[in-house]
């Protein structure tokens, strides 16, 4: 296949709308009035996760950073405070609290204040900044709104990226393969088929980093760079420190130590005075391919 330019496109061209509501679901009315906490320990069992009831303490032992003293927490149902020297109620209408986690959930309506305090307060609480290390975390507090935000842009970030891999295929196989290269599938021992298959699958798989390859003008460059010194059109190993054209030995530019070789040709060519080295390299290189 002979090498050429990538091409310029819009990868969103003649992409179908995928409608808001099949990807995001906006947080229940019973969720935005309740907080939930979540078990970290859970089992490998995906239909099973986590054991049928977990009973967490109810009293625990604190650092306040308000005080800036060591204070025992506790939670008793019908007392305002958490802490068990503020605790001067009557135990006729106060008594221990159970905090039970019901497969792996603990769902808190916000009116119950003194019960969020603890929940929040406890070393248990793997987000609590004030917690004792030494004690592992038992249970995590959910955002649900953050969770479905975040998942959001993790489903759309895979889309852009999926729909830009296969506007390449259908539309500029060239520019594909010089993706492709960049982003470490060797297209060199692989059929059409596969460097497809594995250009998408880089798609799916690895978003973020596919769309920050796809986006940027350096891949041009670094394909030209690496191709160029697999094919010996110019070397990194002939002179110590250099980087030299193969059949002259002239020099191209100094590589400085410890810096990948195609990655710093990639910069070098990229400058605008070194626009005619790259436009010989370029064309070395295309001249093999055919």
């Amino acid at each position: 296949m002979s090498e050429q330019t990538p091409k310029k496109g819009n990868p969103n061209f003649g992409a179908k709308k995928v409608p808001t509501s099949n990807v995001y679901k906006a947080p229940t009315s019973k969720e935005k009035n309740h907080v939930i906490f979540e078990l970290i320990d859970r089992s490998n069992d995906p239909l099973r996760p986590f054991r049928p009831l977990h009973i967490a303490s109810s009293k625990d032992f604190i650092y306040d950073p308000e005080t800036e003293t060591e204070r025992t927490i506790r939670y008793l149902a019908g007392s305002s405070s958490i802490f068990a020297d503020e605790q001067n109620v009557d135990p006729e209408f106060t008594k221990a609290g159970d905090i039970e986690f019901h497969r792996g959930r603990l769902i808190v309506p916000k009116t119950q204040v003194s019960l969020l305090r603890f929940l929040r307060a406890t070393n248990q609480n793997e987000a609590n900044k004030q917690r004792n290390t030494n004690k592992p975390p038992v249970f995590r507090e959910l955002n649900i709104e953050k969770e479905a935000e975040d998942n959001f842009d993790v489903i759309t970030g895979k889309r852009k990226a999926v729909e830009a891999a296969w506007y390449d295929v259908d539309n500029n196989l060239e520019a594909m393969y010089h993706y492709a290269r960049v982003l470490g599938i060797d297209t060199s021992k692989l059929t059409e088929k596969q460097v497809i298959n594995k250009y998408i699958d880089k798609a799916e798989k690895q978003p973020e980093l596919f769309l920050k390859f796809h986006k940027s003008p350096r891949n041009e460059f670094k394909y030209f760079a690496m191709t160029a010194l697999d094919k010996n059109i110019v070397s990194s190993r002939d002179v110590a420190g250099q980087i030299v054209w193969c059949d002259t030995k002239g020099l191209i530019t100094i590589l400085p130590a410890g810096k990948d070789a195609a990655d710093y040709l990639a910069d070098f060519l990229m400058a605008t005075e070194n626009q005619k080295t790259f436009d010989e390299l370029k064309e070395k290189v295309l001249e093999l391919s055919k």
